[in-house]
C-alpha cells in the first residue's frame, strides 16, 4: 500500500510539473494609446496589449535573454515608430514597453483618436456591466418563480393530506 502512493504521488509531481509552460509576458504601450503595434514574430494588438512568449530552459533560468524583436507602431494618423526589445529575465516575467509617437504631423488627430477609442471602451464596458446585471436580475426572477411554484405545490399537498383525512 505504502509502495503505491509513493508511486502515485511521484507520477502526479511528474505529471504536474509539465503542466506549467513557462512564459514571459510583455505589455505593449504607446503614447498616444490606440496605435496598432506589431512584433516581428507576428504578434499585433491595439495598444496597450499584452504578449506573451514561451521560454527555453535557459530563458528561465535566466542565462539567455528574451529576444523579441522589432516592434514597429503605426497610429492613426500614419506616423510609425520601431523599436528592439530584449526582456530580462532577472528584472521578472512581466514587463513593459512603452513607444512613444515621433514628432511628426496629426498629433492631435492621434490624441483625439485615443481619447474616442477611451471613451468607445469605456461605453463597452459599461454595456457589459449592464447586461450582466439584466442577466442576474432574471436568474433572480427565475429563482423566485421556481420558490412560489414549490411553495404552491407543497401547499397543494397539504391541501390533499387534509382532504383525505
Amino acid at each position: 500500500m505504502q509502495k503505491r502512493v509513493i508511486t502515485i504521488a511521484v507520477f502526479l509531481a511528474v505529471f504536474l510539473s509539465g503542466c506549467a509552460i513557462p512564459v514571459a509576458q510583455l505589455e505593449v504601450r504607446s503614447n498616444p494609446a490606440g496605435a496598432t503595434a506589431t512584433i516581428d514574430n507576428g504578434i499585433s494588438g491595439v495598444t496597450p496589449f499584452f504578449a506573451n512568449f514561451k521560454l527555453t530552459k535557459e530563458q528561465e533560468n535566466g542565462t539567455a535573454p528574451i529576444y523579441i524583436g522589432n516592434i514597429t507602431t503605426r497610429w492613426f494618423s500614419g506616423a510609425t515608430a520601431s523599436t528592439n526589445v530584449n526582456i530580462n529575465i532577472s528584472a521578472g516575467r512581466e514587463q513593459s514597453v512603452l513607444i512613444n509617437r515621433p514628432s511628426a504631423p496629426g498629433l492631435e488627430t492621434d490624441v483625439n483618436y485615443a481619447v474616442q477609442q477611451q471613451e468607445l471602451a469605456a461605453q463597452e464596458k459599461q454595456r457589459q456591466h449592464e447586461a450582466k446585471m439584466q442577466q442576474m436580475e432574471r436568474l433572480q426572477q427565475q429563482q423566485l418563480q421556481q420558490q412560489e411554484l414549490m411553495r404552491q405545490n407543497e401547499l397543494g399537498q397539504q391541501g390533499s393530506k387534509g382532504m383525505g383525512r
